[in-house]
């Protein structure tokens, strides 16, 4: 799955910026930080997902204040300040 945070550039042309996590090895679940492993669903439907508000704060991705990470890092943007995921 791609996602992917939207912002305007200098000139206030619309862009987006892919989320990046170059250090997790394919296959790396990507989690809200401090989340226990046995307090998730097993599966999720895909328009539950995508009801889900993903943001960006300060650089930071976020669900619902908490910050979404992979193998223990945060995921951050380079452009994107303050934006929305899709």
């Amino acid at each position: 799955m791609l996602l992917a945070a939207d912002y305007k550039d200098e000139n206030g042309k619309d862009c987006v910026e892919p989320l990046e996590a170059p250090w997790a090895i394919p296959g790396t679940k990507v989690v809200l930080e401090c989340s226990p492993e046995n307090s998730k669903a097993e599966q999720i439907q895909a328009e539950d997902f995508f009801a889900v508000e993903i943001k960006v704060l300060e650089n930071k991705v976020q669900i619902g204040g908490k910050s979404l990470t992979a193998a223990g890092k945060q995921i951050s943007t380079v452009k994107t300040k303050n934006g929305n995921v899709h």
